[in-house]
């Protein structure tokens, strides 16, 4: 790009290059010293034909063409716009020597002192060729006092003054006014070369918008080749909108001092960029005219990263905020400044650190900075805003101390993250099981303490589960154990008889292998209700029982069920006149029955009843006996399965009748319900006198055939 370009908008002035601002300083002066010789020539000439009537002296006529030949080169030059002092100076100086022979010999030693100013103008304002050229001619002009003694201007000795001092100005003069200028020219050139280097792109432009002048930098920004000439385009039409490059030209013209800007601009390629900088008007050199400088800086990748962070800023707090577990955000900074501090002091090992000073522990919890804490944390806390939630995390219990110190350790180690079980103390006096995750950011330097996440996660129930399932196990154990208590006695009863009458039938007597017959048909059937309760309890679990339901009469149905059932006590039967039809299927009536009187014969007193009594909406069978009948505490888990009243009777009872009769009944749409009246242990069987109007959810399945049912 040419140093010296200039570029005139419409309206405007010449406007400098950016790369030539001491050039434009020089042709500046340049022209004030033109305009001022061609205002001065003339009334110089008229002093010099006064001069020349009152004297009659030859170089007056000198000294007149002098300043005619000077306001004329001014006005010419000055008209075409030829910024150069150069002939101006030369006629000058002639005129100065043609002016010292009329003059008096002070006027004439002053004459030559202006020589010295001449030469020292040049060798400022010229380009060095024309100073160069100018300096040596009025050097040699001003060595003319060496004629003065021959035309009786002077003596030899005052010839040699004015010679001497002349020469001495004039060398001296220059020698400083070019060592001045070099000193401006290296700093214009170093300014120069940092306007090329700076990787900001700067520009300098008309007060339209027109470019004068861009760096490498400002080039590469635009996508342009480097040297590429910017003077055809404008500011405006860099813009995504030229509408917003106008208007932002029309705020500049009405300020008085920079104006920013961020928008998008468009490069050669026709790709968009974000840019930001700034501009202002500066006036010219010469105080008349204006134009824009500025600067511009790609972001493009800034504005891309911040918004990329936005966004990762905005998804963060989405899902900080929706996340069903409690999360916090800490802030450790502080704490790790302790660390800091409590390493010069020789700790190396925190943990028994804060083994041997306790308050030291409190002292870093309180150097925790609570940032924020979404909404399930604030319900997890048993806070009612997250101003108090986050109150309470600053304050933790005594309960989550142990939580902090294996935090601190952890972060002491140089761990970006780790995990705790602890217990939350609540507000509102309820504990909670709680396990904390937390994690930090780590970079080349290490983890990062200033933003630690920590999610707090109510375990509580699985806290109760596990327990819950220990004791499952136990209990699994305990029934396991149970079963084969209760099926190695009838299994060894029916083994023992089985064996004696194979082995020793013939020495037993026919009541005595009657006997042993009955007992093995009664431990047989005692094996089979304790299979049928297992096989009905797991299918109930898997939902695959099938209830059969038929009008039963109870009536007649229960005496039968009640005589072939053989237990320890002879049950009495109750029944009113009349039948008492139930919707039921009566194999799991039967199966009720039996496990109520066998519950009655194990757990109840010496004596045994059954009632049966209905209504036109349901009938109802009775199991009493004057047993102590069941604790209070205990009148509902009775029902639950493998539950055994161990105070009551038998600790080694598998536990599954009462469970297993209660499903059935319900299943049959009825109930079995347990209560303790009047001295009497009472289990009452409740069914429904008629179909219900809505079929029970019960999946129609192929049943397995039962033992015992045609």
């Amino acid at each position: 790009m040419n140093l010296l370009h200039h570029r005139v908008g419409p309206g405007t002035a010449a406007s400098p290059s950016r790369l030539a601002t001491l050039d434009a300083v020089w042709a500046s002066l340049n022209r004030t010293a033109l305009w001022i010789a061609a205002v001065l020539g003339p009334v110089s000439v008229v002093a010099y034909a006064v001069g020349l009537q009152m004297t009659g002296h030859a170089g007056m006529i000198v000294l007149v063409a002098a300043g005619t030949a000077i306001s004329v080169v001014a006005a010419w030059n000055l008209r075409r716009g030829h910024d150069s002092l150069e002939a101006v100076l030369v006629l000058a100086s002639i005129g100065t020597v043609a002016g010292a022979w009329p003059a008096p010999p002070v006027v004439r030693g002053m004459l030559w002192t202006a020589l010295a100013v001449f030469a020292v103008a040049a060798a400022l304002l010229l380009s060095r060729r024309s100073a160069r050229r100018t300096v040596v001619v009025i050097s040699l002009l001003a060595a003319t006092p060496v004629a003065w003694p021959a035309f009786g201007l002077a003596s030899p000795g005052e010839a040699a003054l004015a010679l001497g001092v002349a020469g001495a100005s004039i060398f001296f003069g220059v020698l400083s006014v070019s060592m001045a200028r070099r000193a401006l020219e290296e700093s214009e050139s170093s300014r120069i070369a940092i306007f090329r280097r700076v990787p900001v792109g700067l520009f300098r432009a008309t007060p339209d918008g027109h470019f004068l002048d861009a760096n490498p930098a400002m080039l590469e920004i635009l996508g342009h080749e480097p040297g590429r000439d910017l003077s055809e385009l404008s500011l405006p039409e860099l813009y995504a909108d030229p509408r917003e490059g106008r208007e932002y030209l029309k705020n500049l013209a009405e300020s008085d001092g920079p104006q920013r800007f961020a928008v998008r601009m468009v490069r050669v390629d026709g790709s968009t960029i974000w840019v930001r900088g700034h501009a202002q008007v500066v006036a010219g050199p010469d105080g008349t005219s204006s134009y824009l400088e500025g600067t511009i800086e790609d972001i493009t990748q800034r504005r891309e990263a911040e918004q990329a962070s936005r966004r990762h800023e905005q998804r963060f707090r989405t899902l900080f905020d929706a996340a069903p577990i409690g999360l916090v955000e800490e802030d450790f900074s502080a704490v790790r400044d302790r660390f800091a501090t409590l390493r010069e002091t020789g700790v190396t090992d925190l943990a028994a650190h804060l083994a041997r000073s306790p308050l030291e522990l409190a002292e870093l919890v309180r150097r925790i900075h609570v940032i924020d804490v979404n909404p399930a944390g604030i319900d997890l806390v048993g806070a009612t805003s997250k101003q108090e939630a986050i109150e309470e995390l600053r304050h933790p219990s005594a309960s989550l101390m142990p939580a902090y110190e294996e935090r601190f350790t952890s972060l002491w180690r140089d761990e970006d993250r780790g995990d705790v079980d602890a217990v939350l103390a609540r507000p509102d006096g309820i504990d909670q099981y709680v396990h904390l995750h937390w994690a930090m950011s780590r970079s080349d330097e290490g983890v990062d303490p200033s933003r630690v996440v920590m999610a707090i996660a109510d375990v509580t129930a699985l806290r109760a589960a596990e327990r819950g399932l220990a004791e499952l196990v136990r209990s699994k154990d305990e029934i396991v154990a149970s079963v084969s208590h209760e099926l190695r006695t009838p299994i060894t009863t029916i083994m023992g008889m089985s064996l004696e009458l194979r082995d020793n039938a013939d020495l037993l007597t026919p009541e005595e292998r009657n006997e042993f017959v009955g007992l093995i048909a009664d431990q047989s059937r005692e094996l089979s209700n304790i299979v049928e309760d297992l096989l009905v309890a797991a299918r109930v679990d898997q939902d695959r029982l099938v209830i059969r339901a038929e009008p039963v009469d109870l009536a007649t149905e229960v005496p039968r069920i009640v005589s072939s059932t053989t237990t320890g006590h002879r049950a009495e039967v109750e029944t009113p006149h009349g039948p008492h039809v139930a919707w039921c299927d009566p194999l799991r009536v039967r199966q009720i029955i039996r496990n109520l009187l066998t519950n009655a014969d194990r757990y109840g007193g010496d004596t045994v009843r059954v009632e049966v009594a209905g209504t036109d909406q349901r009938v109802s069978i009775r199991v009493c006996d004057d047993g102590d009948g069941v604790a209070p505490h205990q009148r509902e888990a009775i029902f639950e399965p493998y539950h055994r009243a161990d105070e009551a009777g038998l600790p080694g009872a598998i536990g599954l009748g009462l469970p297993v009769s209660r499903k059935l009944a319900r299943l049959m749409g009825g109930d079995l319900v347990y209560v303790h009246a009047e001295g009497e242990t009472v289990f009452e069987l409740v069914l429904p006198a008629r179909e219900p109007d809505r079929p029970r959810p019960i999946r129609p399945r192929r049943e397995v055939p039962t033992p015992g049912r045609r």
